[in-house]
């Protein structure tokens, strides 16, 4: 059965399109780094007990090797992909890793709950927490206040190019999908600034 990947499986074989997640996330911290933010945290998906699925692998694997040169410990905290999840992260956040001054959330179902669990904690976006949103739309980063930060998916591109593959094979016109991966773009929104003076 011809077929076009869109994600990567476990098993790397296969042909697929996806997000690159190591650029992504190295681009984050990077922006991150440049507002001044030295400890950064990482908010993803808790997975199933089925194993983790390799996507939240690699951004781990991701942030673990853009914040190295940092010289501080990981933080990285995996909530449910809820409104509550997200308040459950921004009180981790607040309780476990106090001297965290900015996250990189790939979880956008805990996004809202993030912003509003900092608020609630007496905390402020970005004045004590600056947030970027990766792997996600431009659209949920307008939806909340104050905005987002994204680094919005390729979704089109990514749709466009594993339906041209596709094409490409039902029409005897290449044996395979390619192996392709594609960053996210950075989208500025209104919550990212400076660490908070300690």
């Amino acid at each position: 059965m011809p077929f076009a990947l869109i994600g990567r499986t476990e098993d790397d074989d296969l042909p697929y399109v996806d997000i690159d997640f190591a650029t992504t996330i190295h681009q984050a911290v990077e922006h991150l780094r440049g507002h001044g933010h030295e400890r950064v945290a990482l908010v993803t998906q808790q997975t199933g007990a089925a194993g983790e699925p390799g996507r939240i692998k690699r951004v781990e694997s991701a942030y673990r090797d853009a914040i190295a040169p940092l010289g501080h410990p990981p933080a990285v905290i995996a909530v449910e992909s809820t409104s509550a999840g997200g308040r459950d992260a921004a009180r981790r956040l607040h309780d476990d890793f106090p001297e965290v001054t900015a996250a990189v959330l790939v979880n956008e179902g805990a996004a809202a709950g993030l912003v509003k669990g900092t608020r609630a904690l007496g905390r402020h976006v970005p004045g004590d927490l600056s947030i970027i949103s990766a792997a996600t739309t431009r659209e949920l980063g307008e939806m909340i206040e104050p905005s987002l930060t994204v680094m919005a998916a390729p979704a089109a591109e990514l749709g466009r190019m594993a339906a041209d593959a596709l094409i490409d094979r039902l029409e005897g016109a290449g044996e395979a999908p390619p192996s392709v991966l594609i960053p996210c773009a950075l989208v500025p929104g209104e919550s990212v600034g400076p660490p908070p003076a300690r």
